[in-house]
């Protein structure tokens, strides 16, 4: 028996090695690298600092003197804006380039005010710039990273921009006393800019942004009267968040 069962475990010891050999341990293995997908549709939301500046001035007829001076100047004024954006991207035949095109819209409460006395005789006159909302129509030409791109951007702006002139206090060659003329509110020009954007999730990025605005000149006549908003610019930073439907 004693030799049976030291025969038994000689074998046994002996095809350990073997057994071993053919024992293949579950290892982990991490699932492949996918590039992240920037192409196709998204909608979003951004939120940030403006900055916009006025330059104004006005010529005033008066009866007898066919023109008199006017006067000229530029308001400045800072607020927060914050609004929407929805665009499409296509990724082009050349690695790692992209075009896209987005609109956007954004609110703000951009608010300056000042005063001017014209000469000879003008008397006191109040300005006012309100600006309650801004947009673009623009496109977008990005170079990405996988998750990351880098892009500029630029085309059509446009601001709801309100310029008003009030005649505080009169004088000999001033319009009447308390005359308001407001000039059309609805400057357009250009836009351009540029930023990153960063894919931190499926389908979801985040971005920062910057643009300037130039916006073309507007005049509005009146019997007393013509305002002219000879430059108006705007400039924001801002960032954003964007859903991709892909």
């Amino acid at each position: 028996m004693n030799k049976l069962l030291l025969a038994t475990s000689a074998l046994v010891l002996a095809a350990l090695p073997a057994m071993a050999a053919d024992i293949t341990m579950p290892m982990y293995k991490a699932p492949p690298m996918m590039g992240f997908n920037w192409a196709g549709g998204y909608l979003g939301l951004h939120l940030g600092g403006a900055w916009a500046k006025t330059d104004f001035g006005d010529t005033q007829p008066n009866g007898v003197v066919p023109l008199l001076n006017g006067t000229n100047g530029t308001m400045s004024a800072s607020g927060i804006a914050g609004g929407g954006q929805i665009g499409w991207n296509w990724l082009l035949p050349f690695p790692n380039w992209l075009v896209g095109v987005e609109v956007d819209v954004s609110g703000t409460d951009l608010h300056a005010a000042g005063t001017t006395t014209p000469t000879p005789g003008g008397g006191t006159v109040g300005w006012s710039d309100k600006t309650d909302a801004f947009g673009t129509m623009r496109m977008r030409a990005g170079y990405v990273m996988n998750n990351w791109m880098i892009y500029g951007t630029g085309g059509l702006g446009w601001a709801h921009d309100k310029l008003t002139r009030t005649q505080q206090i009169a004088g000999i060659n001033s319009p009447p006393l308390g005359l308001v003329v407001t000039e059309p509110p609805n400057p357009t020009g250009w836009v351009a800019g540029g930023g990153v954007e960063w894919g931190f999730a499926r389908n979801w990025t985040a971005k920062v942004e910057y643009l300037h605005f130039d916006l073309m000149s507007s005049n509005q006549a009146n019997p007393f009267i013509t305002i002219n908003q000879t430059h108006v610019t705007a400039d924001t930073v801002r960032v954003g968040v964007n859903y991709l439907f892909n």
